[in-house]
């Protein structure tokens, strides 16, 4: 049910994809409205205002509701290593990985924690 030659929302830096000096994001959910948004690039602006990746994302997706009444969501990560999530759909799954511990979730406010270990094996 998408228009002929449509280009979503995924190849358009700024809207599916975004990333500088100061942080990257990536994004899913309903593309007319992340592109009307410009999402990923505005996660960014809030990373470069002074939020954390996590208010950034939160940030950027309540925009996206007041200004669209759009559907989706965001993952971050800032140029310190702090990552951050926000979704406006009933669910989302997306998970971050910080030295030995692995976040994630998948329902509003879920955060889980794993321990993977500090040894990574690379097959050659």
């Amino acid at each position: 049910m998408k228009m002929a030659g449509r280009v979503g929302d995924a190849p358009l830096i700024g809207s599916g994809v975004y990333a500088n000096q100061i942080g990257g994001v990536s994004t899913t959910g309903h593309g007319e409205s992340i592109m009307k948004c410009v999402l990923s690039r505005e996660v960014v602006r809030f990373i470069e205002a002074g939020d954390s990746a996590s208010r950034a994302c939160y940030n950027a997706i309540k925009k996206m509701l007041e200004q669209v009444d759009g559907t989706g969501g965001v993952i971050a990560i800032s140029r310190e290593g702090l990552c951050g999530q926000a979704f406006s759909t009933d669910r989302m799954a997306w998970a971050s990985v910080k030295q030995d511990v692995v976040k994630f979730g998948i329902e509003p406010g879920e955060e889980q924690d794993r321990v993977i270990g500090s040894k990574v094996h690379v097959e050659k």
